[in-house]
């Protein structure tokens, strides 16, 4: 079992500036790696939710999707195994796996082909 993390965790995430923000947006239309768009840092704090996962005080999918806008849910996967993940034919099939399991989680969604995900 991992140690209990006292301090609060948060990540650094670097989003683009929006057009608004720009002096001259028009220098960003034709990509030069020199000139990339300027980005501004947001500190976001990350939340452990194991330990709710672990005692099922989460609630369903669909109740945690309506609540927060995402769910976190315990699937095990008979696929996920060196020997398959070792392969491309072992990797495409444990994709196909994970595509139909956020599918249902998520929302209905229409068929779509599976490589897609």
């Amino acid at each position: 079992m991992p140690a209990l993390i006292e301090t609060p965790l948060t990540a650094v995430v670097n989003f683009p500036l929006p057009r608004s923000k720009l002096v001259d947006p028009d220098q960003y239309l034709v990509f030069d790696i020199s000139n990339l768009i300027p980005c501004e840092a947001e500190t976001i704090p990350l939340n452990d939710l194991r330990p709710d996962l672990e005692a099922g005080t989460l609630g369903s999918a669909k109740e945690q999707l309506d609540m927060r806008g995402f769910a976190a849910v315990k699937a095990e996967s008979t696929l996920a195994t060196e020997e398959n993940l070792g392969s491309v034919e072992g990797t495409d099939k444990y994709l196909e796996e994970t595509c139909e399991c956020v599918a249902f989680l998520a929302f209905p969604l229409p068929s779509f082909p599976s490589d897609a995900c």
